[in-house]
């Protein structure tokens, strides 16, 4: 190991595990905090605690107890408080009015619209009376979101028809952790994500992958494909506006998460995270398909040493989330053959005979994953198929008074 610095991680469940894992491997001392004192990171960790990310004071007193030397969120939750951390003790990373415009869609959508980057018309409301009116100026079909949920796509759903709002509005509003709803238009056509690091001010795509969605109102995606399926030209305004957003934020240290949606008059922002990619993105399948260690690089940033931003390869992989049919799971079959076909780099299930599956109201409620990779896109999209056929989800029909609201 070359060296002994410390990186605090806010974040330490399940899905936070490899990352911290990564960091430790890149030679540095790693403190996790997390609000379960249960949590797995804690216990990989070389300094764990359970203290809620949220608790900026708490976490900023651990910061200076250890000596740490940088400070990486691994959600959204812990965007504000690495921030808080980063501005008291003098490191690279987030500033707080960068945190607070990449945690609420509102300001993040206000500041792009001021920098005149593509971005849908939008209208920020705290009432139901409000989002009828946005929706009477902007004209159907919009989203209703939360401006600041902590992610993973809570209260998001697309409204076709004026009798859809209430509903819309309800799913949102407890999701919403400041009371701002965000309505905006919707727009038809290929939804990316992007994956980036800053460092100096300057922003390293590193991959890029097109979602498939099912038709349902909440949106939720089942699977991500990399490398995205576009041509050169398109790419290439896909990696400039990806950078130009992440630009405009202020983020000049650490990774970004970006989504965008490519229409028939080019890409168009929808939302960005002051993070790396959600489940495996951050620390499994951008260095797949990209060769480089995201979350090792990531550190290095944030502890000021030198990274090394060079894409090494652009090849194939298939994320894959499960969300079988409504029902009750009677059994769930072929996992451990899965696991065993070429390609698979992680899968697993996060349901159990017995549950009750619903419609997928956001990303939480899927029923697994799969990670699976390719010397190709194409390859990895085979393998990935091979993978979904062989686990099979054997289910009841739903309850009687089962409603299936999210639908």
């Amino acid at each position: 190991m070359t060296s002994r610095k410390t990186l605090l991680i806010l974040g330490g469940g399940t899905y936070c595990v490899r990352a911290i894992e990564a960091v430790h491997e890149a030679g540095y001392r790693t403190v996790v905090v997390d609000r379960d004192q249960d949590a797995p990171g804690l216990a990989v960790a070389d300094v764990g605690r359970a203290i809620d990310m949220v608790d900026a004071p708490a976490v900023l007193a651990l910061a200076r107890e250890e000596r740490i030397d940088g400070v990486m969120p691994l959600n959204d939750f812990g965007v504000p408080t690495a921030a808080h951390v980063a501005s008291a003790l003098g490191l690279r990373g987030l500033t707080p009015r960068t945190a607070e415009l990449a945690c609420d869609k509102g300001l993040m959508r206000a500041q792009w619209e001021r920098d005149g980057l593509a971005n849908p018309e939008f209208r920020v409301v705290v009432s139901e009376r409000e989002a009828r009116q946005a929706c009477e100026a902007i004209g159907l079909p919009v989203v209703v979101k939360p401006a600041d949920s902590g992610g993973g796509g809570r209260g998001v759903s697309v409204v076709r028809e004026p009798d859809e709002l209430a509903w819309a509005y309800a799913f949102a509003e407890p999701r919403a952790r400041n009371g701002r709803i965000v309505v905006e238009r919707f727009l038809e056509g290929t939804e990316l994500t992007i994956e980036a690091i800053s460092h100096d001010g300057d922003v390293h795509v590193l991959a890029v992958s097109d979602k498939v969605k099912p038709p349902l109102r909440t949106r939720v995606a089942t699977s991500l494909h990399y490398p995205a399926d576009l041509s050169s030209a398109t790419l290439e305004q896909v990696h400039a506006l990806a950078a130009s957003a992440v630009r405009s934020l202020g983020i000049t240290d650490g990774p970004s998460h970006v989504e965008m949606i490519v229409t028939t008059a080019g890409p168009v922002l929808l939302e960005l995270g002051a993070r790396g990619g959600g489940g495996h993105v951050f620390s499994v399948i951008t260095e797949a398909v990209s060769g480089v260690p995201m979350v090792a690089e990531t550190a290095r940033v944030l502890v000021g040493d030198n990274p090394d931003l060079r894409v090494r390869h652009e090849r194939g992989c298939v994320y894959l989330l499960f969300g079988p049919e409504l029902g009750v799971i009677r059994a769930i079959r072929g996992v451990d053959e899965a696991r065993a076909l070429p390609g698979v780099l992680d899968l697993g299930v996060t349901r159990r005979p017995g549950d009750v599956l619903g419609p997928l109201a956001d990303s939480l409620q899927r029923s697994g994953f799969a990670v699976v990779s390719g010397r190709t896109r194409q390859e990895a999209m085979r393998r990935a198929d091979a993978v979904f056929k062989t686990v099979r989800f054997e289910l009841d029909p739903l309850p009687g008074n089962f409603s299936p609201a999210h639908a």
